[in-house]
């Protein structure tokens, strides 16, 4: 695509896609926006190759490490989010938090996360009665980076 092509998308869609800056969070330039759609669409195997990698990953992992509720139990758990959340459909909440630690010897590096301090990661999910329904604590609190992607 020419300059002068981009520039003409952008002066076209600048009010739909341009936000303010606001105190939670910065705003992504509506070129950079324009810039990123025009890459995805063009590179389409990307969006093929992704698809797919995340399939894998939901058959795979997803089923090992979050546990969701099942029959009559999760039938309370939607009814219970609609009721007293007007959340539908909703069958738990989701968060996570770093939980401070003395860093172990061996990899403390791992564990120094990006607030600055050592910590391992805890997830958790709960159910319309604030019940822990899956818990998942121990990863090391640095995000790791493995390879080119």
């Amino acid at each position: 695509m020419c300059r002068e092509t981009f520039l003409y998308l952008c002066e076209q869609l600048r009010g739909d896609i341009e936000f303010e800056y606001t105190n939670m969070r910065n705003s992504i330039f509506f070129e950079k926006r324009i810039a990123v759609t025009l890459w995805c669409l063009a590179t389409t195997i990307v969006s093929l190759i992704v698809q797919s990698t995340c399939r894998a990953i939901v058959r795979r992992l997803m089923p090992a490490y979050i546990k969701f509720s099942s029959g009559d139990a999760l039938e309370a758990a939607v009814h219970g989010f609609q009721q007293l959340f007007n959340i539908s459909p909703c069958a738990g909440a989701i968060d996570g938090s770093h939980i401070q630690i003395t860093p172990p010897v061996l990899n403390h590096t791992n564990y120094y996360n990006r607030k600055g301090w050592y910590s391992v990661i805890l997830q958790a999910v709960v159910d319309h009665q604030y019940l822990f329904r899956d818990i998942n604590v121990g990863w090391p609190g640095r995000r790791q980076k493995k390879g080119r992607f």
